[in-house]
């Protein structure tokens, strides 16, 4: 999710980052974007909301849309603004283990799955970890009728920040961030506005990226491919987190 930073059209963009809690199985303690995984309901709405993408795509979109509310209470791609007590009602209902599509229904919500736009698709290979097959989306956050807030026991914290701010705060260890968040931090670093970030969602590949290990000199790195608009493509293993 992105906003003008300071509200104002052409500073940099802030984005909304979320503290992960140090008792998480993944990426404990780490700063991360909103995000989770796609469910069977999500699957389900795909069918109904968006025949113009493939399945997998438009069940990507609404889990970030579902996740996203219920992690932070901000209602992103939805087709008419909803108000400030729908919005809390409908997180409620999500955190108390109702299917999004029922919520959805009952509000008369539509989703605008055209709102987020792809920004990047990472699939990590490392044997000994976790494998996540994850998508990356911006998109202009709305104006929230009431404050946000993260969910007890699975993030502890949620801040505005820009790009740049996060990395700032990751180098003088006051956060952390796993290496795929650290890329995308450093590509966003370099857009001057939301419509710049728009503008670059249109200019690479729409590639998997996948990391891979190189021994140099006595150094592992882990790289990236030099083609997708990261800035940093190499980086030393042993400065990196990796979920």
């Amino acid at each position: 999710m992105a906003r003008d930073g300071d509200h104002q059209v052409g500073a940099p963009p802030e984005l909304l980052m979320v503290r992960r809690a140090t008792g998480m199985a993944f990426a404990a303690g780490a700063t991360v974007f909103p995000g989770g995984r796609v469910d069977d309901d999500d699957l389900y709405l795909a069918t109904r909301f968006e025949p113009g993408l493939t399945r997998d795509e438009a069940a990507a979109r609404i889990a970030a849309i579902r996740e996203t509310l219920e992690e932070t209470g901000l209602p992103i791609g939805i087709a008419d603004q909803p108000a400030g007590g729908a919005v809390r009602d409908a997180r409620r209902r999500l955190m108390e283990g109702e299917a999004f599509s029922a919520i959805i229904d009952s509000q008369g919500w539509a989703l605008d799955l055209e709102a987020l736009r792809p920004f990047g698709r990472w699939r990590p290979q490392h044997a000994h970890a976790r494998i996540f097959d994850t998508r990356f989306y911006i998109v202009s956050a709305p104006v929230a009728e009431h404050e946000l807030s993260v969910i007890d026991g699975e993030n502890t914290h949620l801040y505005w920040s820009s790009a740049q701010n996060t990395l700032d705060l990751c180098a003088n260890k006051s956060e952390s961030v796993i290496f795929p968040t650290q890329c995308m931090l450093e590509r966003l670093s370099l857009i001057g506005d939301y419509d710049a970030a728009v503008a670059t969602t249109e200019s690479y590949p729409d590639a998997i990226i996948s990391p891979w290990v190189e021994h140099r000199d006595g150094t592992d790195y882990l790289c990236i491919p030099q083609d997708m608009g990261y800035p940093n493509t190499e980086t030393p293993l042993g400065r990196v987190t990796r979920g």
